[in-house]
């Protein structure tokens, strides 16, 4: 099976957008819980200070057309840059690096690369998000969470939930609104949903099973359901092997032999 380029935009598409699921089932009505009680998940994971981070991901992508499984490696330094090596049959295949203000990207395959500035990511991706946005969502914490901000509560008897609004300045993105949802014990933030005011786009991220490194509360099993119109894609990812604040480094090169991606 030939893994072409695309798929480095689904794992870009990946590092957009997040959302949650309304888990009524059969646990029955939650007790009454205060704000401050809801706020409080998010102030604690906001508040995880780390300057780098490592993780083997388990990818599984799912549109109407494909259904493949590939590696993803991640290594990140904190409001510089991370870099992403994607592996089809532990052959590394396509290598990127987003800093805070670029998007670069080799295919191995094609012998192709692509430089580009972040605006890359509002033009493929129709969403404005900021290099710490991203870190926030590949780290598992609230996106764009500030404490000063307001948050109102989601009346809805069987799940905790906040929601607040991201404003974006000019032409510079589209407003979104932003949902939190807490696990049962307020303890834990279990998925994020970002909904675009102005499209019809939906995209679903759970934080299924969190994992305990070095004191860091990060993501284990996720499941991101992007929905746009009458198309769906459903992304699965195991991270595997994490660390926290073991020094990184990040090497992007273009072979001299490469041409621009078409």
């Amino acid at each position: 099976m030939r893994l072409n380029f695309n798929i480095l935009a689904v794992v870009f598409g990946l590092i957009l957008f997040t959302s949650c699921g309304n888990r009524k089932g059969d646990e029955g009505k939650l007790p009454k819980a205060k704000d401050e009680q809801l706020l409080a998940p998010l102030d604690s994971l906001a508040s995880q200070e780390f300057q780098f981070f490592y993780a083997k991901m388990n990818t599984q992508y799912k549109d109407s057309s494909r259904n493949v499984s590939f590696k993803t490696s991640l290594r990140m330094v904190r409001d510089s840059a991370f870099g992403v090596t994607i592996s089809y049959a532990n052959i590394p295949i396509i290598s990127a690096v987003v800093s805070t203000d670029s998007v670069k990207m080799t295919n191995k395959q094609d012998k192709c690369y692509v430089l580009q500035s972040i605006d890359f990511i509002k033009e493929n991706f129709g969403v404005n998000f900021t290099h710490r946005n991203m870190e926030e969502l590949l780290m598992g914490f609230p996106i764009a969470y500030n404490k000063d901000a307001e948050y109102d509560r989601v009346k809805d008897p069987y799940a905790y939930m906040l929601s607040t609004r991201l404003e974006k300045d000019g032409d510079s993105g589209d407003d979104l609104t932003i949902f939190y949802e807490f696990n049962k014990g307020l303890t834990e933030l279990i998925s994020t949903r970002l909904e675009s005011v102005s499209d019809n786009t939906v995209i679903k991220i759970d934080y299924l099973t969190r994992q305990l490194v070095d004191g860091y509360s990060v993501p284990e099993t996720v499941k991101i359901v992007i929905t746009s119109g009458t198309k769906e894609i459903v992304i699965d990812l195991e991270y595997k092997k994490p660390r926290v604040n073991e020094r990184e480094q990040i090497y992007f090169v273009i072979p001299e032999s490469y041409e621009p991606c078409k």
